[in-house]
């Protein structure tokens, strides 16, 4: 594979020491071999850089990159990214997985597309194994994920980092990241669209999300302060942008994310803002009665008590 082009893995770490071993493990178990893995330790106060340090020594094809204080997941992808080397880009979190295949595939997917940026389909899953969605897959089949994304992809972000695969020439002259606390991703996304780049798609599921219930609820209110700054942004930049459809989806995401987290009342909450929005939405078919069972059988329970 020496005349394929060398990907570069960007890898920021911030004391996951119990998760970066296998998220490191599964980049050196591809198989395509021409990567590099740059990791960012982002100023880890717990063995993750003793961790780094012992698989550095075990393949050459690491650099780790040691940040003494804290930047933060934006500043440490891009530091990253401008010490990367390589033609492709891709992109795992020290607690995500790969399969096997996944740069193998995508890389061939490049060369016969000729596409610039690529994504493909991932799972959910935490301790107790793979997540089943709340929204049946099949409820989404209308949801655009290749060619040209913009505007759509200002209504919905359907990418996740851990799946995308670019060209470094493409982060380049869109200027890398923008320094938001979260969501840096999805803004990233956009600016390609904007710019009339189109997004190849692969369905086929070749990465691995993991899900913390500790982690989604300390960041839900970083993520929606986030969220409601991006929506501000392309609104202020874009007229033509349907600025009740971002609403529409900004609390139909986050009713989804309280529901996951058993906070029924807040996601009950939410979905009916959601619903203000667009009295059809398919939350008011399927989710809503549903959660008000949930809330209804809580209150009999206690009358019962």
């Amino acid at each position: 594979m020496e005349n394929l082009p060398l990907v570069s893995v960007i890898m920021p770490a911030y004391n996951v020491s119990k998760v970066i071993a296998e998220s490191i493990e599964s980049v050196l178990s591809q198989s395509y071999r021409n990567w590099e893995l740059v990791v960012i330790n982002d100023g880890s106060t717990d063995n993750t850089l003793v961790i780094c340090k012992h698989f550095q020594r075990r393949d050459n094809r690491i650099i780790l990159i040691n940040l003494k204080n804290n930047v933060g997941l934006c500043n440490a992808r891009n530091t990253g990214l401008f010490r990367a080397r390589g033609e492709l880009v891709a992109f795992l979190d020290s607690d995500d997985l790969w399969e096997k295949s996944k740069l193998e595939i995508q890389v061939l997917f490049h060369l016969e597309t000729k596409a610039r940026i690529s994504h493909t389909n991932f799972i959910w899953f935490n301790e107790r194994g793979r997540l089943k969605r709340l929204i049946p897959r099949s409820l989404n089949v209308l949801s655009k994920k290749a060619g040209f994304l913009y505007p759509y992809i200002c209504y919905r972000n359907r990418i996740g980092i851990l799946t995308v695969m670019l060209e470094r020439s493409l982060i380049q002259e869109v200027n890398y990241f923008d320094y938001f606390d979260t969501c840096e991703d999805y803004f990233l996304w956009i600016k390609i669209a904007r710019k009339g780049y189109k997004f190849g798609y692969i369905n086929k599921k070749l990465s691995r999300y993991r899900v913390s219930e500790n982690s989604m609820l300390q960041q839900t209110v970083k993520y929606k302060k986030t969220c409601k700054r991006i929506i501000s942004e392309l609104s202020n930049s874009d007229d033509s942008l349907n600025t009740s459809k971002m609403w529409k989806y900004y609390y139909g995401n986050y009713g989804l994310i309280y529901y996951r987290l058993k906070n029924y009342k807040l996601a009950i909450l939410y979905y009916i803002k959601c619903i203000k929005y667009c009295p059809l939405h398919y939350i008011s078919l399927f989710v809503l009665p549903h959660l008000a069972l949930i809330k209804l059988r809580q209150v009999l329970d206690k009358l019962l008590q």
